[in-house]
């Protein structure tokens, strides 16, 4: 997606062809054009820390070439960096086979932080160094009431509204879902497994659970270890090294590769490394997690009860249904794994990695050994974000997921600004957080110039509350799920909800008032994850590019306005600060999405379900401008049928008509001759065995235009170089084609 750096156009634009009166006229407006009006308030801001400040950091070293480095062991490795670069980095283990995870025993400033990693990437043996960051759950920073059951309803804890947005979209409620419409097609199929990557489960959950003497798969991916003890999932959470003890000297007692009592697990929270089994013992934060260095290090320095955000958002993909408790997932019979991969406080980009490729059916390499695969998942939910750019880690692993077959889809953000990561790596579906009404939430990020959101989806809107009175007024529109009732660890009785509105018997008796309503990016994603669940139980085989493309092209238009705003989103910028943050958040405001800002559209399961009864077609282009002559390969072979039939006819035209200039007019893959300097765009209409069609269309830019940013208007001096050029090139082709006298 181009997520670093400059477009491919105007990093090749060349600049000759620009008069010098056009870079003048750019400079000026630079100069004088206003920046966009910010947000008086940001509702929703993220903690303001800094999710690259760590410990410890990633190195990847290169495999193949003359720098590759041949050392077998870790600590071998470690003692290479020492001698070549003079950073005295401890072993932590290592992921992937080629890449390693060091300790520093410290966290150093941002400016000791950019000098220790230009020297790790001035070794030529190291592809690239780079922080084992932080990521967040992309929660709802305050969550105000909410709770779960299907219809309105109370209890001795509190009163829930409904899942209004498992209902068919309405007047009211625009972004609803339809769910219960794409149940008259499917519920899910065991066969199909989500990988919620996340806090963990709680096992127990009755909505995790089929009913005694009913016929049903097993909710949760489970297995047996040596002993022949049941568990589910695996824990990714790694031990803690450095600095916990005190504020400036590192914990001398911190050794990841000791056990017992030599190690140390504060963000893990139970006392063990990377172990089978992903249920949550809690993510609490008491007065004496807050006074610790580590935690204040990763900027989690306010006391909060357990979030069981694991739990809460493998119910909106899958709690079961019809089972007399809770409430309905959008995909009931799908099957969910849990891997554990944030505790307390934070996740390791390092650990997020490792739980991406074990969830896709990847062997995760450690020093010991390799940690075998998991069953491979079909789709990966990363309800978690920090704003910042994606790191290559996380691309590394995404790319492996996605090139696996799986589809790895992504909560947004919640800070107004552009999308973080990982919904703002290539190849993921990043979900953007809507309100009952279709408008963006204050809270959820959009696209910027660089990185484009895919889809939209209910979050919650849940802006009318904070703890502070939200039990005497009840959140309006939240998102309802599973949880359990503890406060810091699982209760001893779980299946809890979350509610609309607490009781304040409930809450002056101590009650987990992060069971309150629930609303985030982090429930927009599961909405995207469950849906595409049922489409690949109603048509298994689907790659993640073509369930992306089918749920864009099935997504409802965004409303042009609501009662409360008619404001269009803008993109946000992407600009960072010294250390390579986002900065924005000018878009905190509520506003109404377009498809430059929030996707394609609102997400629909009942029109996504619907449109696999139909072919989709796709186009890639070589290029996306070109010149007069320059040949362009059109490549519409993703384009697939509906399930059971297949594509039997295939016809490239263009638009205006232009004659002969399409090579294999009639097959998936053609070849475009571009005729002159007006751009057109080239169409692709296919045909099923049912007599079914469908087309797509791109747009192929003249060159010309792309020179003058896309306006077609050219003054005489440049239209005349161009023109000799086209010329030159033109001649060329001819003289290549002529025979040898």
């Amino acid at each position: 997606m181009g997520v670093h750096g400059p477009s491919r156009l105007l990093a090749a634009r060349p600049l000759t062809l620009l008069p010098v009166t056009w870079l003048l006229l750019a400079l000026l407006l630079l100069l004088v054009w206003p920046p966009p009006a910010g947000a008086d308030s940001v509702v929703f801001q993220h903690r303001s820390i800094d999710p690259r400040a760590s410990d410890q950091i990633i190195v990847k070293w290169r495999a193949e070439g003359v720098a590759a480095l041949q050392i077998p062991t870790i600590a071998g490795r470690a003692q290479h960096l020492r001698a070549v670069t003079g950073v005295a980095a401890t072993p932590v283990r290592t992921l992937f086979g080629t890449t390693d995870v060091m300790s520093l025993g410290y966290v150093p400033s941002r400016r000791d932080m950019q000098d220790i990693l230009a020297r790790l990437n001035a070794d030529p043996a190291v592809q690239y160094a780079e922080p084992d960051g932080y990521r967040f759950l992309a929660d709802f920073p305050q969550d105000p009431p909410n709770d779960p059951f299907f219809v309105a309803g109370s209890d001795n804890n509190g009163n829930w509204e409904g899942q209004w947005y498992l209902l068919p979209s309405s007047t009211t409620t625009p972004s609803a879902l339809g769910v219960t419409t794409a149940w008259l097609t499917t519920t899910g199929s065991q066969n199909v497994v989500v990988a919620v990557l996340d806090t963990g489960i709680i096992e127990g959950q009755p909505d995790f659970t089929y009913p005694p003497g009913t016929s049903g798969p097993t909710k949760l991916q489970c297995d047996t270890d040596s002993s022949g003890n049941s568990y589910c999932g695996y824990d990714f959470v790694s031990c803690d090294q450095g600095n916990v003890s005190s504020d400036t000297e590192p914990d001398s007692t911190a050794d990841c590769s000791a056990s017992g009592s030599a190690a140390t697990y504060y963000f893990a929270n139970d006392g063990h490394d990377w172990a089978e089994d992903a249920s949550d013992p809690g993510d609490w934060i008491d007065s004496t997690d807050a006074a610790m260095s580590l935690f204040k290090d990763a900027g989690c320095t306010t006391t909060s009860p357990s979030s069981w955000h694991g739990t809460k958002v493998a119910g909106v993909i899958g709690a079961v249904t019809n089972n007399g408790v809770g409430v309905a997932g959008i995909a009931p019979m799908t099957t969910i794994l849990p891997v554990r991969i944030i505790g307390k406080c934070a996740a390791r980009i390092s650990d997020i990695a490792a739980g991406i490729l074990w969830a896709s059916g990847i062997g995760v390499t450690v020093d010991a050994g390799t940690i075998a695969a998991s069953p491979a998942a079909n789709i990966i939910n990363l309800s978690i974000a920090a704003p910042t750019p994606c790191s290559q880690t996380e691309q590394d692993a995404i790319n492996q997921a996605t090139g696996a077959g799986v589809l790895v889809v992504a909560a947004a953000g919640n800070e107004g600004g552009p999308l973080d990561a990982p919904a703002n790596c290539s190849g993921v579906a990043s979900v953007v957080g809507l309100r009952q009404t279709g408008t963006k939430t204050a809270y959820s990020n959009v696209s910027s110039s660089s990185v484009a959101a895919t889809i939209a989806a209910p979050g919650g809107n849940c802006v009318n509350n904070s703890l502070t009175n939200g039990i005497t007024v009840p959140c309006e529109y939240g998102i309802m799920t599973t949880s359990d009732a503890g406060a810091t660890s699982p209760s001893s009785t779980p299946g809890f909800y979350t509610y609309e509105l607490l009781n304040s018997s409930y809450v002056s008796a101590g009650g987990n008032t992060d069971n309150a309503a629930v609303a985030g990016t982090s429930f927009a994603a599961p909405m995207v994850a469950g849906t595409a669940a049922l489409m690949l139980a109603a048509q298994p085989g689907l790659t993640p590019a073509q369930l992306i493309s089918r749920l864009q092209s099935s997504a409802l238009t965004f409303p042009t306005s609501s009662s409360t705003t008619s404001t269009q989103c803008q993109l946000a910028s992407s600009s960072t600060d010294e250390n390579g943050d986002f900065t924005d958040t000018s878009e905190g405001v509520e506003c109404a999405c377009t498809t430059a800002t929030c996707g394609a559209g609102m997400l629909n399961t009942a029109a996504a379900l619907e449109d696999l009864q139909n072919p989709l077609a796709q186009i890639t282009t070589s290029h996306s401008s070109a010149a007069p002559g320059q040949r362009i390969r059109l490549d519409g072979s993703a384009s697939t049928a509906s399930s059971g039939a297949s594509i039997v006819k295939w016809q490239w035209t263009t638009n205006p008509s232009t004659s002969d200039q399409i090579v294999n007019a009639d097959q998936p893959v053609a070849t475009f001759v571009m005729p002159g300097l007006t751009s057109l765009d080239v169409v692709l209409t296919i045909t099923d065995n049912a007599g079914h069609t469908a087309t797509a269309t791109a747009k192929i830019q003249s060159a010309f235009a792309a020179a003058s940013g896309g306006s077609g208007s050219l003054d005489p001096l440049t239209l005349a170089l161009l023109a000799a050029l086209s010329l030159w090139r033109w001649v060329g082709a001819v003289r290549r084609r002529a025979p040898a006298a």
